[in-house]
């Protein structure tokens, strides 16, 4: 059996000369290490009584099966809350951004779909800009923005960089106080290309004019393994993936093989370096085998063969190449106070779904996250209700997707209570 992972490009940093003195506390150990910041964290900080609580009652509910038809959600993809409160929800069924006051119902909507100014042609995340405006990137037609009122401003068309099969251009996921960009620059791999490789990930700082785009940082992203007809490039079940998520001094990088988390300048600069003692627990069989009933179960898209999808999802199930070990963690994210929260590895975000089924997944059990403080330290962790999906981490609250009684997709805004 081959052991599968994404080697971090950090691991050498311990082993740099001129290390200060370490910080020793109860909870941890902070060391300078040739100029980098190495966190080690043991136990958490908080006492009894001094955690986060977030209740499972939301504050706000939008959506659901009991709102009139035209106000429910075809394929909720996107949320974000503006400063005055108003929620804004893109949905890439219908092709708008609806927007809703502080109670949660519904007071306009911006664009259709169409290929015109101000129009989609998909929708995959909603980012705020300076003055409250919002940036709808778009894999098609660039990055559409619009001020607070839903009045189409700019496009930002960003040019391809790097050699690739098919040329995409950086995508943007944050937008700088100073007005700058934070963009990713992925690979599209050639399916005639077999054996086993990394493939890169790349992170591009572009300037608020959009006419300069500077490679910052390369990190390894996944595993691909291509043995050939029919399947084509394949990454490890359950391997480790290398993301990059924006915050702190500019972003950080993970990919979960060990509880280690990267963090750099807007420079490009290693100033962080993150970690807990968590030990990657391994594949089992039984995780296999879940893998291969999950995948074999699904249903068949609208319009399909029935028979050649299943026979094809079950020599996928029996080709399946798995990794030794589950990551220790898979999502990370940034709230507005830049605090840290990591959710350990669940293996139900790995199963595959339906590629027709537009709803954003959500956990079907309580998820607990691990909050750090914007030091690296490891304050504790907060639970989150079963049912709901985290998007957007306020100082306050939390946004993101939940589902009702009969399944349909909501909006929920949840309250972080702090002692």
């Amino acid at each position: 059996m081959h052991r599968y992972t994404v080697a971090s490009l950090v691991l050498c940093v311990a082993a740099l000369s001129g290390c200060g003195a370490p910080n020793d506390g109860a909870t941890g150990v902070v060391r300078d290490s040739a100029g980098v910041v190495i966190v080690e964290n043991r136990t958490p900080r908080w006492t009894a009584g001094q955690g986060w609580r977030v209740p499972a009652d939301p504050t706000v509910v939008i959506g659901g099966s009991a709102s009139p038809e035209d106000e429910q959600f075809a394929g909720a993809i996107a949320a974000v809350r503006l400063a005055d409160g108003r929620i804004l929800v893109g949905d890439r069924i219908d092709w708008k951004v609806r927007v809703y006051d502080q109670s949660g119902r519904q007071v306009s909507s911006w664009g259709r779909r169409g290929q015109g100014p101000g129009e989609f042609q998909d929708i995959s995340r909603l980012l705020r800009a300076r003055g409250d405006s919002v940036a709808v990137p778009s894999f098609r037609t660039g990055m559409l923005v619009f001020d607070d009122q839903g009045n189409y401003g700019r496009v930002l068309k960003l040019e391809p960089i790097g050699t690739s099969l098919i040329p995409i251009p950086p995508q943007v996921i944050s937008i700088l106080p100073d007005g700058q960009y934070l963009a990713l620059s992925g690979q599209v791999m050639d399916p005639r290309q077999t054996g086993t490789w990394v493939d890169s990930l790349s992170v591009i700082r572009v300037s608020a004019a959009g006419d300069s785009a500077v490679e910052i940082g390369k990190h390894p992203q996944s595993v691909r393994i291509n043995k050939g007809p029919p399947f084509g490039p394949l990454t490890p079940v359950y391997g480790a993936r290398g993301q990059i998520v924006p915050g702190g001094p500019g972003y950080c990088f993970a990919d979960g093989s060990r509880y280690e988390l990267a963090c750099y300048s807007m420079k490009g600069a290693l100033i962080r370096i993150i970690r807990r003692e968590v030990e990657p627990g391994p594949v089992t069989a039984e995780l296999r085998e879940r893998y291969r009933e999950h995948l074999n179960s699904l249903p068949v898209e609208p319009g399909g063969n029935s028979e050649m999808m299943k026979e094809y999802r079950r020599k996928l199930a029996e080709g399946a190449e798995f990794a030794d070990r589950v990551p220790v963690f898979r999502r990370f994210r940034f709230d507005a106070a830049g605090n840290l929260w990591v959710k350990p590895f669940d293996p139900e975000d790995d199963l595959p779904r339906v590629t027709d089924v537009m709803s954003t997944p959500v956990p079907s059990t309580v998820s607990t996250w691990s909050v750090f403080d914007p030091d690296g330290i490891w304050l504790g962790d907060v639970e989150l209700p079963a049912g709901f999906q985290p998007l957007e981490f306020g100082d306050d609250y939390l946004l993101g997707f939940g589902r009702d009684a009969d399944d349909a997709d909501q909006v929920w805004q949840l309250r972080i209570e702090k002692p």
